[in-house]
């Protein structure tokens, strides 16, 4: 496999992580697929998985911060948004609040 096909796979299985993690879980209550479900779905190894979901959870206030930082470009007038019960969750939530003020300005 050459090296572009590697990185192409990796950015697949990437967003199909934060896309699988947002549509199965619906609402803060409902919990969330382990690592081995979701890798299962991604064709990727659960380690893998594990992975990502650490590195991900390590960087949540990073991704908050800059989630809002776009959101407030995009939107001025956009509100504060609430908190949700842990750090990725809210990066997550900022992260949609975000494309949704993107959605609206285009």
């Amino acid at each position: 496999m050459t090296q572009d096909a590697r990185r192409n796979r990796r950015r697949r299985g990437s967003i199909g992580i934060v896309t699988l993690g947002t549509e199965s879980q619906p609402t803060i209550l409902a919990p969330a697929p382990g690592h081995r479900a979701i890798a299962e779905q991604l064709d990727r190894s659960p380690s893998t998985v594990r992975r990502w979901l650490r590195r991900l959870a390590a960087r949540a206030e990073t991704l908050r911060v800059r989630a809002l930082e776009w959101t407030h470009r995009l939107d001025a007038n956009a509100g504060p948004i609430g908190s949700a019960a842990s750090p990725l969750a809210d990066a997550l939530e900022a992260v949609g609040v975000a494309v949704a003020a993107a959605a609206r300005t285009h």
